[in-house]
C-alpha cells in the first residue's frame, strides 16, 4: 500500500516536470517567433530607407 502510494506520487512529479519543461518551449518558441518578426520588419525599414 505504501509502495503504491510512492510510485503514484513519483509518477505526478514526472508528469509536473514534463508539463514545465512543455510550457518553457511554448515560451522560447514564442519569443523567437517575435524576435523573427522583428527582424524582418527592421529589414524592411532598412530596404525602404535604401531606395
Amino acid at each position: 500500500q505504501e509502495e503504491e502510494q510512492q510510485e503514484e506520487e513519483q509518477q505526478q512529479e514526472e508528469d509536473q516536470e514534463e508539463e514545465e519543461e512543455q510550457e518553457q518551449e511554448q515560451e522560447q518558441e514564442e519569443v523567437q517567433e517575435e524576435q523573427e518578426q522583428k527582424q524582418e520588419q527592421e529589414q524592411e525599414e532598412q530596404e525602404e530607407e535604401q531606395e
